[in-house]
């Protein structure tokens, strides 16, 4: 697997801090089906919905990190996040998503998220690394400024799992899931969202996995 950690070494980045809007695909709809309104969210936070899930088009990373803040409040759904990510599949994603579905295996589709994910979402650390025999896709928006940014921890977490269940037969779950923030209330779906045991107040976000299948055919 020496090859795959090869994804410690990351492309260059700038202070630009934009992530393109094919992340936000489907969120105007998601908003709206669990009771809340997509437009008062959009003008609360500034930003255009026209550009919404338009693969090349960009928005600001802190308006989207706030947006997706913005409507947990406005549906009253304080998992808003996770249960987004939760559905988010990777060809929703524009050319990181086609990036990771052309690999020839897992194994490559990964280590090519852990590289490039930094030019769809920039101000952004992602790395896939081992340790205690396990490997771990480590995620972390690296921009002090963005302080509250539960909800797109979760929703990123689930978008990464996405990639797994893609590709792996049905019933593949992470060992286990780390957040950077603290255990919210309803801490209990997330368990059952990964099916998996999740980790809380950690250094960083990580979905940690074996290193098995992961020479199957995307």
């Amino acid at each position: 697997m020496a090859q795959h950690l090869a994804a410690d070494s990351q492309p260059p980045r700038d202070r630009s801090r934009n992530i393109l809007a094919a992340a936000a695909t489907g969120v105007a709809d998601f908003i709206a089906r669990t009771g809340g309104r997509p437009e008062a969210v959009f003008e609360r936070i500034g930003i255009d919905a026209e550009c919404l899930g338009q693969t090349r088009r960009a928005l600001d990373l802190a308006d989207y990190v706030a947006m997706m803040e913005d409507a947990a409040q406005e549906t009253g759904n304080d998992n808003f996040g996770l249960w987004f990510g939760q559905r988010y599949q990777p060809q929703m994603l524009g050319l990181i998503g086609e990036i990771a579905l052309a690999a020839p295996t897992l194994g490559s589709a990964i280590e090519h998220l852990a590289l490039w994910f930094p030019w769809h979402q920039q101000a952004t650390e992602t790395r896939l690394t081992r340790r205690d025999g396990l490997l771990r896709f480590e995620y972390r928006i690296l921009d002090g400024s963005i302080v509250d940014r539960r909800q797109d921890a979760e929703l990123t977490m689930g978008m990464f799992a996405n990639v797994f269940r893609t590709c792996l037969p049905s019933g593949w779950a992470p060992e286990m899931v780390l957040f950077e923030h603290a255990r919210p209330a309803s801490w209990r779906d997330h368990e059952a969202a990964f099916d998996a045991d999740v980790g809380w107040s950690q250094g960083t976000n990580a979905l940690v996995f074996r290193d098995r299948g992961l020479d199957r055919a995307m």
